[in-house]
């Protein structure tokens, strides 16, 4: 048998949203602007989406975070970008979050004039 290449990627679009994952990731949509990711059944990333905010961008996310600190009962802190990440995600804006204040990111916010998405 042959070994899997775990460097392999695809493509995955769906609703208007289009990122490239390793091949091994499966995608689940859990709503329409909602999209969970595993691999081997474990959960690897979570996209959430919406049109333009109806409030102002930090306002909105400073209430998901502190949602999100209630439900996993941890202090997130707010942490720069990797600049290994910068040309991918040049198009927009981001605020990045992390348990550790010298942390890899574990929550991104990412919005554009049009767009807000949310990943995990």
């Amino acid at each position: 048998m042959a070994k899997k290449d775990r460097n392999a990627q695809r493509k995955i679009a769906w609703n208007g949203v289009t990122i490239v994952v390793p091949k091994s990731w499966e995608a689940k949509a859990i709503g329409v602007n909602h999209l969970h990711l595993e691999d081997n059944f474990q959960p690897v990333l979570e996209l959430r989406w919406q049109q333009k905010f109806t409030k102002k961008v930090d306002d909105n996310i400073r209430r998901m975070l502190i949602q999100l600190e209630k439900t996993t009962d941890r202090k997130f802190y707010k942490i720069p970008l990797a600049d290994i990440y910068q040309p991918q995600l040049k198009s927009f804006a981001t605020q990045c979050f992390s348990t550790k204040k010298n942390g890899e990111p574990q929550y991104v916010f990412l919005y554009s004039q049009q767009h807000a998405v949310f990943l995990v």
